[in-house]
């Protein structure tokens, strides 16, 4: 046998091989819409058949292009945002597009066949035309508040009971303006708990201009709804809160992972939650992981073209800080089952203080029910 031959011999296995290899290679990442076969000797024809069969596969099982969206402006949008891209280097064959939807906004994403996967509020489930699933409950948002200036409220204000008090006080001096932002913000106002809210003599100035906290520092206004960042920033402002989630149970907003259930995979809506528990635990606990987290965030929000509204100092207050007082992170079911615990005993007691009968005890537990589990004709 000459030694050409011996090296063609020997070297056939090794091409044919190679040439499988390279062909399973280009199936797995490129996703041809044909199969590209060798030339093969007698038996190879076995092996055709099983790269038809993982063609056919593949196609099957790809995943289509996945649009996550909310509102990035916020500190738990930011982070539903990081983890959303965490989960989609996990999932390889998934193509999942970040964009940075505003909050109002988020609700026309759906019924376009954009195949959206949404942080949302709960309540704002009622302003959602087009059919969605809710998958799970990710945070209690209690970064809402109500601010007025310290010249108009001095003393005690740490209870609803107290709150409650000194607005009706004000109430009686003049007509009083209330500026907020709108959508979620303007829910938080009508709770069987703040009935001085809704007088008569109480106006609402939906301003969903950016500035509107600018203007109410300037002296628009007596009083303004603010989530963060904007609370801590009129805090360092000089503003008093007047009533917050520690001393009014129903100023929270349960923020929640929603979907396209026709068009969304359930493997990517859980690789999301998986690496949601993940940073959830990470985020209260680890100040360096916090920090990296927010320097991941610059350079994403800059690519998303969100203009990033709120200080490194203000997430991690928010995160790492005071964990639990301004957002819950869900890391698991019981974590929320704690929440609604929590707020339910708030709820009792700030009642009993107030002197509320039971059957507006009952109105503020169905409202807590409500704040949950959405509206219940739209749930």
């Amino acid at each position: 046998m000459s030694e050409s031959l011996f090296y063609f011999l020997l070297g056939l296995p090794l091409a044919i091989l190679l040439g499988y290899v390279t062909n399973l290679l280009f199936l797995r990442f490129h996703r041809p819409a044909a199969t590209i076969y060798l030339s093969s000797p007698t038996g190879w024809r076995s092996w055709q058949n099983k790269l038809i069969r993982l063609e056919r596969y593949i196609r099957k099982t790809k995943i289509p292009q996945i649009t996550v969206c909310t509102d990035g402006s916020f500190i738990d949008t930011a982070v539903f945002f990081l983890v959303a891209i965490e989960a989609s280097r996990k999932i390889h064959e998934a193509d999942i597009i970040i964009r940075h939807v505003e909050w109002d906004n988020v609700k026309h994403e759906f019924g376009n066949g954009n195949n959206v996967v949404a942080y949302v509020n709960r309540r704002n489930l009622s302003r959602i035309d087009a059919p969605v699933t809710i998958w799970s409950n990710l945070a209690a948002f209690k970064g809402y508040a109500l601010l007025g200036r310290a010249a108009d409220f001095q003393g005690d204000l740490s209870t609803l009971a107290e709150a409650n008090h000194k607005l009706q006080q004000l109430s009686r001096t003049r007509r009083l303006r209330i500026i907020t932002n709108g959508a979620d913000s303007v829910d938080v106002l009508n709770t069987p708990l703040t009935p001085v809210l809704n007088a008569p003599n109480v106006d609402v100035d939906i301003d969903p201009a950016t500035d509107g906290l600018e203007r109410f520092l300037r002296g628009r206004g007596d009083l303004f709804i603010a989530g963060l960042p904007q609370l801590l920033k009129a805090k360092r402002a000089g503003m008093v809160e007047v009533m917050s989630s520690e001393n009014h149970p129903l100023m929270l907003g349960i923020e929640a992972m929603v979907y396209d259930e026709e068009s969304v995979p359930i493997r990517v809506l859980e690789q999301i939650s998986a690496s949601w528990s993940h940073v959830c635990r990470k985020i209260v606990s680890d100040l360096e992981y916090t920090r990296n987290m927010y320097a991941d965030w610059i350079k994403v929000a800059g690519e998303i073209g969100c203009d990033l509204c709120f200080p490194e100092e203000d997430f991690l207050l928010a995160t790492y800080g005071e964990p639990g007082k301004y957002i819950s992170f869900f890391a698991n079911r019981d974590d929320a089952a704690e929440e609604i615990i929590r707020t339910t005993e708030l709820i009792m007691d700030e009642g009993a203080a107030l002197g509320m009968t039971p059957r507006n005890t009952r109105k503020a537990l169905r409202a807590l029910r409500d704040i949950y589990f959405g509206q219940p004709d739209t749930v």
